[in-house]
């Protein structure tokens, strides 16, 4: 595959998996060098965090501008945001902001900063059900500790096919049937 930037062709394992299903072809060391040397934003930052924040189903109790001063003032977060800039940005390092409380609404007294890596570990959200892979028989062939293990397990392209099998939005995937743990 040819690399859109550095004009080089390499191998399809040299490319990040997301950006060619995006068709963005550029190769992972220019995808390294290409970060090295955009500057980072703060401002960039704080919008992406609060633009999430929107997009969430729950309530948002600040604009964007008693935010913004929260986040400018929060020293915590500045001494994340530092160490990120050191860590040549680190996506595990990338200071967030999530709720203390995630039955509460966002309001600026329910706000705790963290790093993106923490954020998902202290949510309690690990994004990943376990699967259990049946035959078309409803034998039980086999358990895995996500859809994406499943698929690249069966060298199926699709694991995304294997949660609507699960949600029952489809019959089988992968010539399979299955069902969440």
């Amino acid at each position: 595959m040819l690399c859109s930037r550095c004009s080089k062709y390499k191998p399809l394992k040299k490319f990040n998996k997301s950006n060619v299903e995006h068709k963005q072809y550029i190769c992972n060391d220019c995808l390294i060098e290409y970060r090295k040397i955009r500057k980072p934003n703060i401002n960039r930052l704080i919008d992406n965090i609060y633009s999430h924040q929107i997009h969430s189903k729950s309530e948002v109790c600040y604009t964007w501008d008693e935010f913004c001063k929260w986040v400018l003032s929060n020293k915590e977060f500045m001494n994340i945001y530092k160490i990120w800039i050191e860590s040549d940005l680190n996506k595990k390092l990338t200071p967030t902001i999530i709720r203390k409380d995630s039955k509460k609404p966002f309001e600026l007294n329910n706000l705790k900063v963290t790093t993106s890596y923490m954020g998902i570990i202290n949510s309690g959200k690990t994004r990943q059900k376990k699967v259990i892979q049946f035959d078309l028989n409803n034998k039980e062939i086999a358990r895995f500790q996500n859809a994406r293990i499943a698929a690249q397990m069966l060298n199926y392209k699709y694991y995304s096919n294997i949660h609507e099998v699960c949600k029952g939005k489809k019959k089988t995937a992968a010539g399979f049937k299955w069902k969440y743990e």
